[in-house]
């Protein structure tokens, strides 16, 4: 019997903050943008990233919801069979997507010890879903039953949890209506063996 290795582990939970905490991300998103915070990259999305905010829950001081990602990124790591010291939440970015907006492919860097994820605010109904490819370069081969692709429709509440070298984009929300948002937190985080 062939066993399938190498597999890469996504984590994936619903529910995760409560609704007034997802309320006070939306309206730190909603202030960082009046105050001519976020910055918007070529009408593809607008976020906080690259604006020298490295962590918008700091700046927005929102530590309980700071204090939650973490444990959840406690809990990825034990169901990795990893073992650490800690773990610190670095970089985190509010990124909103209006109509037709979208985040191309990309990867937050190969580093041993980061993981990488997101934490789902605002979602209307027919976004589009985040999208993550395989890493593995010979998935084309005739051995290899290898999903190039995996699909996760967002809900509001839900965090992924991955490798921060694990590549992944965003279609374009072209089903949401020209006054909705789609808005997430992304993160970065460092585990200290």
């Amino acid at each position: 019997m062939n066993n399938n290795w190498f597999s890469i582990p996504i984590y994936c939970k619903d529910n995760v903050l409560l609704q007034q905490e997802l309320q006070q991300l939306l309206d730190g998103f909603y202030f960082l943008k009046d105050s001519k915070l976020l910055k918007n990259y070529n009408g593809t999305s607008l976020l906080s990233y690259d604006t020298n905010i490295f962590s918008a829950l700091d700046y927005l001081n929102l530590n309980n919801i700071k204090e939650k990602i973490r444990l959840y990124c406690n809990d990825y790591l034990i169901n990795c069979n990893v073992t650490f010291k800690d773990i610190e939440i670095e970089q985190n970015w509010l990124i909103g997507y209006n109509k037709n907006e979208y985040q191309g492919e990309h990867n937050h860097g190969y580093i041993d010890n980061i993981i990488s994820g997101v934490l789902y605010v605002k979602v209307p109904i027919s976004s589009s879903p985040i999208t993550f490819l395989s890493s593995n370069p010979f998935s084309d081969h005739i051995c290899v039953k290898e999903y190039k692709s995996v699909y996760y429709t967002p809900t509001e509440g839900m965090i992924l949890i991955f490798p921060s070298f694990l590549k992944h984009k965003v279609l374009p929300n072209i089903n949401i209506s020209e006054n909705e948002i789609r808005l997430g937190l992304s993160f970065n985080a460092r585990v200290n063996s």
